[in-house]
Parts: C-alpha cells; sequence; structure tokens
C-alpha cells in the first residue's frame, strides 16, 4: 500500500497535490495517509483478535450445534490455529521490541562519537 501511494503520487501530480492538500489541514497535520494505512507487521497482531473472535461466535453457535460432531471438530480446530497464531504474533512482537531495542542503542553509541560505519548509518534511518 505505502509503495503504490508513493508510486501514485510520483507520477500523478494532481493526487500528489490533492494528498498534499488534506494533509496540510491542521486536523490532518499529526497523521498523515501513510500512518494510516496497516503495515504488514501491523496485520499479523491483528489476526489473534479475528481468531478470539471467530471462536467467540462459533461457540455461540456450537451451542445451537450441539449434536453435529464436524462443528465442535471444526471449533478445536479453530482453537488450535489460534493458539500458533497468538504464538507467532508474540514471536514477531518481541523480534520487533528487541530489534527497535537495538537500533536505539545503536542510535545513542553513534551520538557518543562511536566510530561510523557508513553501511551503519544507512540501517538506522
Amino acid at each position: 500500500g505505502l509503495d503504490k501511494i508513493s508510486e501514485l503520487r510520483e507520477t500523478n501530480k494532481e493526487i500528489d497535490l490533492f494528498i498534499q492538500k488534506r494533509e496540510a489541514r491542521k486536523k490532518n497535520q499529526q497523521c498523515g495517509l501513510q500512518s494510516l494505512l496497516i503495515k504488514p507487521v501491523q496485520r499479523i497482531c491483528k489476526y489473534p483478535l479475528l481468531f478470539r473472535e471467530l471462536i467467540k461466535y462459533m461457540k455461540k453457535s456450537e451451542l445451537l450445534q450441539k449434536d453435529d460432531e464436524d462443528f465442535r471438530k471444526h471449533v478445536v480446530e479453530l482453537e488450535q490455529a489460534a493458539a500458533q497464531v497468538d504464538e507467532i504474533a508474540s514471536s514477531v512482537n518481541e523480534k520487533v521490541s528487541a530489534a527497535e531495542n537495538q537500533n536505539l542503542v545503536m542510535q545513542v553509541y553513534l551520538e557518543l562519537g562511536g566510530p561510523t560505519d557508513p553501511k551503519l548509518s544507512s540501517l538506522l534511518k
């Protein structure tokens, strides 16, 4: 999404001007269009919520489907999938936090005058 908007803004000046005008409005200054788009890593964190909601509604339906063994089997499978999704989301969150912390340490290191390598500087931007 972000790449497509950037590409559109570069190739279509009317769209770029339209977005600039909207982002320049006082109420829109703190959150431009790109900040409203969900990033792929953020999407991963939404899946556990989706699975919880699915399970909640399936369990409500389960009361109506008491005798349907297949339905109960699907609920169990969905709960297992939800547990795996939770694990993946937690792992991603941990890795993102670790990367952010590492980036912060490197920024402090550079601010304190640590030797710089052009490759490092480009990674911190």
